[in-house]
């Protein structure tokens, strides 16, 4: 099977001046200066696109491991929809990275999920990105004085932007099971998300084509498979109604929105396999911008007529890497996927273009095993398989193993089948002694005997 040679998501590095914040306008009236209105917008399927309906998930019945057959999202007359809330996270996660805003959902410490077990990482934030900085009604990020904020008991701001969720209006889903790769939470703990002990900026997801993806044979602990998708060409309609923006934030919104023909936006389940990619276009029809009140002035003479070419920004802010990770079309690029998850080590990296590349590992990775310095991918995987089908060291059977995670695969005739994560090992054996272990749960062990060559023989509870 082909290995990838590129990450699927990057980042955009945070500028050194943090966000200027400014007072909040609020909406109990409208200024001179301010615009209020509707736009109405069509979303467009570039590849495959899928938003998971959790409440009617079931088991798949071709799985051994409790999988999920998720089917797309529909509302109460069975209309499939895109959710308000997902496209205006999508549209605000641009906003925030186009101009300088905190980061919401940012968390410099914490624990995360490797192999079985939690680890703790910390990483240091920017001056004046923590989201704690937005701490008044004079004092907000763009972001937040647009979007809205709600921190504890101290911030309340009603958002000025509002999202309808998307209905489909033309073409149809395609009725497909599709088995995904496995797809897991994030893993802040790994040395991609940060350098020097600063998180490395925004992530963002690489657009590239699902058919690249290798076919999904046997599905793993975390795989699930979709039952239908919205097709290339798929149209959802969804509108976005504003209040008491000011001309720059009205001009910087309809800029996120529509891109261009050469950028597309990114959204629902299965985005690091390539689904989600979609383009934005404002409709003239159905659109408006009324400033101040004076839409209530002219009170049964319709909605002003709405021209889009009059609000083209005036600002270069499509730059750098927000513009590259946004981009439809990457040339020269390689297969784009994970790794396996032990290829993740201290010596681990990717360049601005998401290759994979090796580092010199620092004081605190002396200890990891040794990875030539390389940028040329096949070198790196060829360096990081190697790591991640053997164990990093041999234990003599006298000196085994005192605690292991294991996944149970399955149990037949009174036994347990172990699988083991780190290793690959499969077919790990264990006697049923009235241990409530579950199908697909991942169990720590001790290992009581080994093979000369590193297999576990023989292991208790």
């Amino acid at each position: 099977m082909a290995r990838p040679t590129h990450n699927p998501y990057n980042f955009v590095p945070l500028p050194k001046t943090g966000p200027e914040r400014g007072e909040y306008p609020g909406m109990d009236r409208l200024g001179d200066r301010s615009y209020s209105g509707r736009l109405t917008c069509d979303l467009e399927a570039i590849t495959r696109l899928f938003t998971a309906d959790h409440q009617r998930a079931t088991v798949w019945p071709g799985g051994d491991k409790g999988q999920k057959l998720f089917p797309f999202l529909k509302n109460s007359n069975g209309d499939p929809i895109l959710q308000g809330t997902s496209l205006k996270g999508m549209i605000r996660s641009i906003y925030e990275a186009a101009f300088p805003s905190c980061l919401p959902l940012a968390a410099e410490s914490g624990e995360s999920q490797k192999v079985g077990q939690k680890v703790e990482y910390h990483w240091t934030l920017p001056a004046g990105y923590q989201h704690e900085k937005c701490d008044g009604l004079k004092n907000l990020c763009p972001s937040c004085s647009l979007f809205g904020i709600a921190q504890g008991d101290e911030v309340h701001a009603q958002g000025r932007v509002i999202f309808s969720d998307a209905a489909l209006t033309q073409g149809a889903l395609q009725a497909e099971e599709v088995k995904l790769s496995e797809l897991s939470s994030p893993k802040p703990h790994s040395p991609i998300y940060g350098r020097n002990g600063a998180m490395r900026g925004r992530k963002l997801y690489y657009h590239h084509d699902p058919a690249q993806q290798p076919q999904v044979d046997q599905l793993g602990l975390r795989s699930n498979v979709i039952s239908e998708y919205a097709p290339p060409g798929t149209v959802l309609t969804f509108s976005v109604r504003f209040e008491s923006l000011s001309e720059q934030e009205l001009r910087r919104l309809i800029a996120v929105l529509t891109l261009d023909e050469q950028h597309a936006h990114k959204l629902g389940m299965a985005k690091p396999l390539g689904y989600g990619s979609c383009k934005i276009a404002v409709r003239q029809e159905g659109s408006f911008a009324a400033k101040g009140g004076s839409r209530y002035q002219s009170w049964g003479s319709g909605e002003p007529p709405f021209d889009l070419s009059q609000w083209k920004i005036g600002e270069d802010w499509l730059t750098g890497d927000l513009e590259r990770l946004l981009r439809r079309e990457r040339e020269g690029v390689g297969l784009t996927g994970y790794l396996p998850l032990k290829g993740y080590s201290d010596g681990l990296d990717i360049d601005e273009e998401g290759r994979y590349v090796t580092t010199k590992p620092g004081p605190k990775a002396s200890a990891a095993p040794s990875i030539p310095e390389s940028t040329d991918p096949a070198e790196v995987i060829a360096s990081i398989l190697k790591m991640s089908r053997a164990p990093e060291k041999i234990t003599p059977p006298s000196q085994p193993r005192k605690k292991v995670a294991l996944e149970v695969v399955k149990y037949e005739e009174g036994r347990f089948l172990l699988r083991n994560p780190e290793t690959g090992q499969e077919g790990i054996v264990f006697k049923n002694r009235g241990v409530p272990w579950r199908i697909g749960q991942v169990v720590t062990v001790r290992v009581v005997k080994i093979a000369s060559d590193g297999r576990i023989l023989e292991i208790k509870p």
